[in-house]
């Protein structure tokens, strides 16, 4: 008599699942994640553990810590350069500072910019004459303009009628969203959202063609998506469009709002926002004027409705990775220690059926207050600031700032197809694409994780250094092996037994 011996493929495909049901995963989708920490869909196939990150300056990563104390503002760009603000040790004031390659330098703006409420200042770089500017906003302070040598106040008060007397009486003097749309600056605040004059950043004056729209609630955001300029609410969402030479402003929702200011991001093609059920994209329709608002992180919905009860909303922020086609959340605060952070990580994957889907994690470690990404040429730069003072650019060797990255990644329970035998587990053959020495702690678990149910012990399974392949041009001669694999397959011998 044969031993009914039997195999099961597992494609490490679909994310996270914390709506956890074994049994349909088991057999629907194998290789989705009841736990998958700091690692992310790889663009090779797969879940691929995340790079580290790493100053930005190694001799100078926390800010004038001489002179400048508590968590970093902002990280902005400006053309290639890179601005952060950060408080004053000196009395209740913050100030900007520009990275000189090395170190950071202060910026002198000649007005007092006061720190006391703003825990996140937000910004828009634009180029309406030929000069890269930007406008800083921050809750409390008048919008600020930079064009890389001078800056300038946008307030009421202000005539509108050059760069440094930039104001009008359609402003508003304390913003906490900008933006540009249709060759306008936006800014918004309370329940006004008001814009200036075309091709003009410092002119708010009705006579020039700036104006206000009352949009009946609290805005926390304003993000444009092609021909329109959404404005949320934590309830609404409106929608700013042009009809004729005027600015309109028209209903999308009253009962989907925006549940965190700086979790709005432009992604692929859709604007992916965090609402309070999960993350909801503003997408375009085939119907004309029509737009969907789905829920896309339903796999995760319980994950999400959690940490949104446990965690403030104003302290969330977001960045993109755009050569991952990827959005990362960090839901940090003073409070929480780095190894107490938490956030969430979506990917859009291509399927073997041609369809494109979210993908989905959770990130632990990355303690960012605030963080923004641009490509600057071809290399994409990814930045946080920390509650320390402290830049970090991200996508950067192979640890958290010399921490090593605790990345885990656990399958659904497995029945292979009938959830009353009993089946005895003999080998597992791991097919891994290394970027370098792999350790891998292995563990089974058996009958659903049945308290009383006695589990093996972990099994280290680690490649082969010598299996590595290694490519002509940018190997160490000496000591790379160039008839290595570039796929290995990690084998171990495994015990026990189990319904799954």
């Amino acid at each position: 008599m044969m031993e009914g011996i039997q195999s099961q493929k597992v494609v490490s495909i679909g994310g996270l699942n914390s709506n956890v049901n074994h049994i349909q995963l088991s057999d629907n989708e194998p290789g989705s994640a009841i736990e998958l920490q700091n690692f992310e869909a790889s663009l090779f196939g797969g879940y691929r553990r995340l790079s580290g990150f790493a100053p930005l300056a190694e001799a100078f990563p926390e800010v004038d810590a001489a002179g400048a104390e508590d968590r970093i503002l902002v990280v902005a760009f400006l053309d290639e350069d890179i601005i952060v603000a950060r408080k004053q040790q000196a009395g209740n004031t913050y100030d900007f500072y520009i990275f000189n390659g090395t170190g950071w330098t202060k910026l002198p703006t000649a007005f007092t910019k006061s720190s006391v409420g703003v825990t996140r200042i937000r910004f828009v770089e634009f180029n309406f004459n030929g000069t890269p500017k930007i406008c800083f906003v921050d809750g409390v302070n008048p919008a600020m303009l930079y064009d890389g040598t001078t800056w300038a106040q946008i307030t009421v008060a202000h005539s509108g009628a050059n760069y440094a007397n930039a104001g009008g009486n359609q402003a508003i003097d304390n913003p906490s969203y900008v933006n540009v749309f249709k060759n306008h600056l936006f800014l918004a605040g309370g329940h006004l959202v008001v814009n200036s004059a075309p091709l003009a950043e410092y002119d708010f004056t009705a006579a020039s063609g700036a104006g206000q729209l009352p949009v009946g609630f609290d805005t926390v955001q304003i993000k444009p998506f092609r021909d329109t300029l959404y404005v949320f609410g934590k309830n609404n969402i409106k929608k700013i469009e042009v009809s004729n030479t005027d600015f309109v402003l028209n209903d999308v929702t009253a009962n989907v709002g925006c549940l965190a200011s700086d979790s709005v991001q432009e992604i692929d093609g859709d604007l992916l926002f965090l609402s309070q059920d999960g993350f909801r994209p503003i997408s375009g329709t085939n119907r004309i004027g029509d737009v969907q608002l789905e829920v896309v992180s339903k796999k995760i919905q319980r994950l999400v409705t959690e940490e949104i009860t446990t965690n403030s909303m104003t302290e969330l922020c977001s960045v993109l990775v755009r050569s991952k086609s990827q959005v990362r959340f960090f839901l940090s605060s003073p409070s929480k220690t780095t190894v107490e952070t938490f956030g969430i990580i979506g990917s859009l994957r291509d399927y073997p059926d041609g369809s494109i889907a979210w993908e989905w994690g959770r990130l632990k470690g990355i303690s960012a207050a605030c963080a923004a990404s641009k490509y600057i040429g071809a290399t994409e730069y990814v930045l946080h600031g920390d509650y320390g003072g402290n830049v970090f650019r991200q996508e950067t060797g192979s640890d958290f700032n010399g921490e090593p990255i605790e990345a885990i990644y656990s399958t659904p329970f497995l029945d292979f197809g009938d959830a009353g035998v009993r089946k005895t587990m003999r080998k597992i053959r791991l097919f891994v694409r290394p970027e370098g020495l792999m350790h891998i702690n292995a563990r089974l678990v058996y009958d659903w994780e049945e308290p009383n149910k006695l589990n093996p012990d972990t099994y280290a399974i680690e490649s082969d250094p010598g299996n590595l392949s290694a490519i002509y041009g940018s190997a160490l001669y000496g000591t790379a092996v160039y008839s290595g694999g570039t796929t290995p397959v990690l084998v171990s011998n495994v015990e026990g037994s189990g319904l799954s």
